[in-house]
């Protein structure tokens, strides 16, 4: 896919409604709540698809399919990642967002479905933390990077202290990845030439991590990938090794290495536009939107 081919989602705007759904785990509530008292606080109205507890993926995926349908929801803001999203993907279709172009958000296990979305239109969808807002995670640093990136004109992002050091040229691609569990399990049909790979993980050891990644170049994320970009590595053992494990793989597949995007598992997670054009820089430690992902003269 040419980057100069993907088209933004409609930028949203104060009395716009977005509608949270759980495709994956259950939240807790009063996390959800807190979430809606944040999107309420930024004008938004919010809908809460979900009445609690444990449901069959049909359920899941027909609460996904209508928020995506519906004319009246202008976002689509799912609420827990955890487990659950890999088996919706043969009930959803994602071709309305071409129809409808509205931001699809989330990460973890939403990997499955940023991919699949990617796969489907010329749209970018947005890695964000869960809204069900984990207050002890996220502060206003990470709320002020969703607001600008959903409702203003987000740049990029600027990395910080990385899981390996940053080199080699800057590059322009399009952005495309996710949790790194959820990769390997994932064949990278959406993948296209010149693609920048963005990688994040949660409580794995340096030993399984350097599994991981074997299983996803197994899978063709590699194939023509122009840039690595590393997010947040989250109680994945003794940074010594897990240091090691990813230059060392690295080292074997790409000459540009980005770290330190704070994206991820860990504490004051921001907004990434994903299936996006960037510009990476390890000089300057920056990803940059070649353009901005939202528009705010879309309608439908």
């Amino acid at each position: 896919m040419n980057p100069a081919d993907i088209r933004p989602v409609r930028r949203l705007r104060p009395g716009d409604t977005v509608r949270l759904v759980s495709p994956c785990s259950p939240p807790d509530p009063h996390r959800v709540e807190t979430g809606v008292r944040m999107l309420r606080g930024w004008g938004l109205r919010t809908e809460v698809a979900w009445d609690g507890g444990e449901r069959p993926p049909e359920i899941r995926a027909a609460e996904m399919q209508q928020a995506l349908e519906s004319p009246g929801v202008h976002a689509v803001l799912v609420t827990r990642a955890g487990k659950g999203a890999e088996e919706l993907l043969p009930l959803l279709d994602f071709s309305v967002l071409e129809r409808q172009p509205k931001p699809v958000c989330g990460f973890s296990d939403v990997t499955f479905l940023h991919h699949a979305i990617a796969a489907a239109v010329r749209r970018p969808s947005f890695h964000t933390p869960e809204l069900a807002w984990s207050v002890r995670l996220n502060g206003e640093h990470s709320a002020a990077s969703l607001r600008e990136t959903l409702l203003g004109e987000a740049s990029g992002l600027q990395a910080g202290q990385g899981v390996v050091r940053s080199r080699g040229p800057a590059v322009t691609g399009r952005l495309r990845g996710g949790n790194l569990s959820a990769l390997a399990r994932i064949d990278a049909t959406a993948a296209a030439k010149g693609d920048i790979l963005f990688l994040e993980e949660l409580r794995e050891t340096p030993q399984t991590v350097g599994e991981l990644l074997n299983r996803i170049t197994a899978r063709g994320h590699l194939a023509g990938v122009s840039a690595v970009v590393f997010g947040q590595f989250v109680e994945c053992g003794d940074a010594e090794q897990l240091r090691a494990v990813l230059d060392d793989w690295c080292e074997r597949s790409v000459q540009t290495v980005l770290a330190g995007i704070p994206a991820g598992h860990g504490v004051e997670q921001e907004t990434m536009a994903m299936g996006w054009p960037v510009s990476v820089e390890p000089a300057t430690g920056t990803l940059s939107y070649v353009s901005s992902p939202t528009d705010a003269g879309l309608t439908w």
